[in-house]
């Protein structure tokens, strides 16, 4: 009997084992329910888990993770598709549900090879809890890993943050809405920013936003009126917090531009 329990203990683990290659792609989160009220939120929740992920990669060289923007361009949804078009062999997929005042998320750890899943993590919050969302993500993506996150690491994932749960809802909104990259959800993405802003003034990761959001609206319009506030929003997520790499680039971007546009003036 001992023995049978010990082999089974040792295949349950082998089934359940993790691969310390790790070669992954965040998958969209299921909007549980179908509100499309919702679905902002839901793709916000996607984004930000892989991003976390994706700054993980530093200080870890055996994670390697699919930019998002890839996923959602081979327009992959499974981890066959997963491992077929992209070459993952790890996926994480979840669920969203959100009613009334409380938040449920769901995430799973999958075998993007043989689509079985190796772990699962489950939480549930409060609308006013919801700045907790982001810490329980980290830790619990970090955890089904088998990624130990050091004291840099942790600070380096938390820069930007709020604590403020109304401007965090704010912004994993936002997130959603900035993947359409229409005018009409640029704008609505920049109003989202200003709100989370107005409810947390410190909010870096907001300014950062609110800088791409208006650099993305100059590149869609051409109109010049944009190219300064990104610059300025994206100065201010620096001030706040050195560590943001986006608001590097996009602040890259914006002087560039504006350089060019200097030297024609004088030709």
């Amino acid at each position: 009997v001992l023995l049978a329990a010990a082999r089974f203990a040792a295949l349950s683990g082998w089934f359940s084992a993790v691969p310390k290659e790790k070669k992954i792609a965040v998958l969209p989160f299921r909007n549980v329910g179908g509100q499309p009220a919702n679905q902002a939120f839901c793709d916000g929740v996607m984004e930000t888990v892989s991003s976390g992920l994706t700054q993980m990669e530093q200080f870890h060289g055996a994670l390697w993770v699919v930019p998002a923007g890839e996923v959602r361009r081979e327009n992959v949804s499974t981890p066959h598709d997963a491992a077929r078009a992209l070459g993952a062999n790890l996926v994480i997929a979840g669920s969203v549900q959100r009613e009334g005042a409380s938040v449920r998320l769901t995430a799973d750890l999958v075998n993007a090879a043989t689509t079985r899943q190796l772990r699962s993590r489950q939480v549930s919050r409060n609308l006013s809890e919801l700045s907790e969302l982001q810490d329980w993500v980290i830790q619990a993506t970090a955890d089904m890993l088998d990624v130990e996150l050091r004291p840099q690491a942790r600070q380096a994932l938390a820069g930007g943050s709020t604590k403020t749960s109304g401007a965090y809802d704010l912004y994993l909104q936002v997130q959603g809405h900035l993947l359409l990259r229409t005018k009409d959800e640029l704008e609505r993405s920049a109003r989202l920013f200003r709100e989370a802003i107005a409810q947390d003034p410190n909010y870096a990761l907001a300014y950062d936003g609110l800088g791409e959001a208006d650099w993305r609206l100059y590149r869609a319009t051409r109109d010049t009126q944009f190219v300064e506030p990104a610059r300025e929003n994206c100065r201010r997520a620096l001030a706040l917090s050195d560590r943001m790499p986006s608001a590097y680039r996009t602040l890259g971007r914006s002087e560039e531009h504006t350089s060019e546009l200097q030297s024609r003036q004088y030709l």
